[in-house]
Formats: structure tokens, C-alpha cells, sequence
């Protein structure tokens, strides 16, 4: 496997095809094991940095952040990133929960095999059970005729 252009070579790898390999150190019967593993594509659906949590607006506040080799973001059909008022960004906070995602899909895939909600909160407890009813709310309506999220944008 070929070095990845600006990671380490002892930490990242790539094959012909493309896909990389992240060096880690796993649990085995016959104890730690470091291998490489194939980073997984994942994906999140969470709010742009800036959206009332308290109000989220399902056309404007909704992103898709994936890693499929590249970080991506998409935003929902109709929003021109180039001319957009909105400040169309993931949060750090969003960072963080690709991180664990990945983290998860690396050392524990049994428990996102069918999807996994990785759910984070920086509100009182009173407005949580608000937006819980606001967020069951959204995934009915999502089940139906989704919001078409089209665009993909690689972030650097």
C-alpha cells in the first residue's frame, strides 16, 4: 500500500483503488494486535454552527457530514453555498462527533452496523425534552418525501 500525500506513511496507507488503512491496536485471543483497518465511509446528519437548536429550520439548518476518503458536506437542495447569507459550516462540536462515529465504526462496528444515533446536547434539561419532541417530530416527516441533500462540498 502507497503512502497517503501529507499523512504519516506508518500511520496511514492507501491501495490502488483508492481506500485507506488507519493503523491501530486491537483487542485479539491472542491479545494486541496492530493492524491496519479500512476507514469505513460514514455519515452524520446534524445542524450547521449558527442554527437555533431551539428552532431548527429542516430546509437551512440540516447538514450531511460524511468521510469517504475526504470530508464532505452536503446541504439541502436549493441552498447556493456560494451566495447563501447562512453561515453553511459544521460546528467543532460536529467534528467531534465524526470523530467518535469513526472511532466507533474502527473499534466497535457491531454497534453501528444498522446505523447509531450519537446524540449531543448543550441546552438545560427542560429545553432537551422540547427539542426531543421537535427532533421525533422531524424524523417522522423525514421518512416521508425526504429534503433532497444533493450538494457535496469537500471541506478542507
Amino acid at each position: 500500500m502507497a503512502a497517503v500525500e501529507g499523512l504519516s506513511a506508518e500511520e496511514v496507507r492507501q491501495n490502488a483503488h483508492g481506500r485507506q488503512y488507519l493503523k491501530t491496536t486491537v483487542q485479539t485471543t491472542a491479545g494486541l494486535e496492530t493492524v491496519y483497518q479500512q476507514i469505513p465511509d460514514i455519515w452524520l446528519v446534524c445542524s450547521r454552527s449558527g442554527a437555533n437548536k431551539t428552532n431548527l429550520d429542516l430546509l437551512q439548518d440540516i447538514l450531511r457530514l460524511g468521510v469517504c476518503g475526504k470530508l464532505v458536506l452536503q446541504v439541502a437542495e436549493g441552498i447556493d453555498m456560494a451566495n447563501s447569507k447562512i453561515d453553511v459550516k459544521p460546528s467543532y462540536d460536529t467534528y467531534v462527533m465524526v470523530a467518535i462515529a469513526l472511532a466507533a465504526a474502527l473499534y466497535t462496528p457491531e454497534l453501528i452496523q444498522s446505523g447509531a444515533p450519537i446524540i449531543h446536547f448543550m441546552v438545560t434539561l427542560q429545553k432537551l425534552g422540547l427539542m426531543l419532541q421537535k427532533t421525533l417530530l422531524a424524523l417522522k416527516i423525514r421518512q416521508s418525501p425526504a429534503v433532497p441533500m444533493s450538494r457535496g462540498y469537500l471541506i478542507s
